[in-house]
């Protein structure tokens, strides 16, 4: 088939005619909450959320502490807690970190990342299922030489289409550098998760401790 320039491009729209097109482009939406309930049922469990933090989580924290309590948590069986907040805090930050590394691989090399994501699962994959058989664990081993194979096959479909792939993420990119404020957006939407995520987890500390868990936890354990 003979494509010359014309037919390749007798499809494309005129860029200027974006402003007025010939079709309609729909109705004029008001900004405007469309999702009330919704909004009401997150407000409500943020405000229960933080003020069982306020009640519950922040004093078991403090007084399960450690420092100059820890012999008193010794005689008395309570939990340090502070290991826990610690976790926490680590595996938000690692995450914010990663994000960050990934976002700039992208940018360099959109391409070779989209590659070494597929060959990072295949490799995952084939790690778990040695694992699983080498402690006798045949039926994850099983699921996991599924996995694989259903790796490998979407590894295979997919491969002759990463050009295409990183293409459409480096136009993405490219959007993002040109526009500073979504990233500026999506830092201050990873700092706000960081927050709510320590705020549920003293929440839970909280619920934990005052549910009497913990001594009944210890107590099991004295007495075997």
């Amino acid at each position: 088939m003979d494509l010359n320039e014309d037919t390749l491009t007798s499809n494309l729209i005129d860029p200027t005619s974006l402003d007025d097109p010939p079709y309609p482009k729909g109705e004029k939406q008001d900004p405007k909450c469309r999702d009330a309930w919704a909004a009401i049922l997150f407000y409500a469990q943020l405000i229960a959320v933080c003020c069982v933090c306020g009640i519950f989580g922040v004093p078991a924290v403090r007084r399960n502490s450690g420092g100059q309590q820890q012999q008193q948590q010794d005689e008395e069986g309570a939990m340090d807690y502070t290991g826990l907040i610690y976790i926490t805090l680590i595996a938000a930050a690692s995450a914010f970190t990663l994000s960050s590394i990934s976002l700039t691989l992208m940018t360099l090399c959109p391409k070779f990342l989209i590659q070494l994501s597929l060959l990072f699962s295949l490799a995952f994959s084939l790690l778990i299922t040695a694992t699983s058989f080498y402690y006798h664990q045949y039926i994850a081993g099983g699921f996991g030489i599924l996995f694989f194979l259903m790796s490998c096959c979407y590894a295979c479909c997919v491969w002759r289409r990463i050009p295409f792939a990183a293409a459409n993420l480096n136009s993405g990119l490219t959007a993002v550098k040109k526009n500073g404020g979504v990233f500026v957006t999506s830092v201050m939407i990873s700092v706000v998760s960081f927050g709510y995520l320590v705020l549920w987890m003293v929440a839970l500390v909280g619920v934990y401790d005052a549910t009497g868990a913990t001594n009944t936890a210890t107590g099991a354990t004295g007495e075997e």
